[in-house]
């Protein structure tokens, strides 16, 4: 007797211009004697996703797993320059992107 677990994916979920708010990639403040009153961020940073699954086949003879890894890296870099900005003023940069969840279902 063959076991056969087919595996989908349920409560699929897509975020446009997600912001990742626990990757603050950058800060600037426009500190006094500033030239023009402006301020500039660059940022040079590894992104990588990873998703991983298992898939299982058993029977009386046999008990197999077969998986199945993709891995997604990419260098970003980013540099921004505000226009005139008052004394104290902070800018921060934050990573923004698309962002999709979901669960597996045996």
């Amino acid at each position: 007797m063959i076991t056969k677990n087919e595996y989908t994916y349920v409560n699929k979920k897509s975020y446009l211009n997600w912001t990742n708010k626990s990757r603050q990639l950058g800060i600037c403040k426009v500190e006094k004697g500033a030239a023009n009153g402006s301020c500039k961020t660059t940022v040079t940073q590894a992104v990588k996703s990873e998703v991983s699954t298992e898939f299982g086949l058993s029977t009386t003879e046999v008990s197999a797993n077969a998986g199945m890894n993709l891995a997604y890296s990419q260098t970003v870099s980013v540099s921004w320059a505000s226009a005139r900005a008052r004394v104290g003023r902070t800018f921060k940069a934050w990573a923004v992107g698309k962002r999709t969840t979901f669960n597996t279902q045996k």
